[in-house]
């Protein structure tokens, strides 16, 4: 194996461990997230349930570069990826990233319970 596909695995890894911790942030899982950092720091794969660790990798890799559009365009804006489930056939894993106000909303939407007016939405 070449120096620089080692790099993008590890660099793969990393991400999809960042991806993990994030979302378990977002939930107030701060054990977990605490879990899965010290997991890999040690070299060991932490990722979201439901996504291989390349698909993590690439979620976080899309994440970066949307929120940087965004912000560069100063829109409030978010995206929803549907990517394939690593345990559930035939399902997805929904994902939501952007900012996190328009998140909010999103999110809100999809569990029924919303509405879109900006001004519900504190940061």
């Amino acid at each position: 194996m070449s120096r620089v596909h080692d790099l993008q695995r590890e660099n793969r890894r990393l991400q999809s461990a960042i991806g993990a911790i994030h979302d378990h942030l977002h939930a107030d899982r701060v054990n977990e997230a605490h879990e899965a950092c010290e997991c890999a720091l040690s070299g060991g794969s932490a990722t979201q349930p439901n996504l291989t660790e390349s698909d993590g990798a690439r979620v976080m890799t899309f994440a970066a570069a949307f929120n940087e559009l965004a912000e560069r365009h100063r829109v409030n804006a978010c995206w929803v990826g549907l990517i394939p489930s690593a345990t559930v056939p035939n399902a997805v894993s929904i994902q939501i990233g952007g900012v996190v106000e328009a998140c909010q909303i999103v999110e809100a939407q999809l569990r029924g319970r919303a509405s879109t007016y900006m001004g519900e939405h504190k940061p």
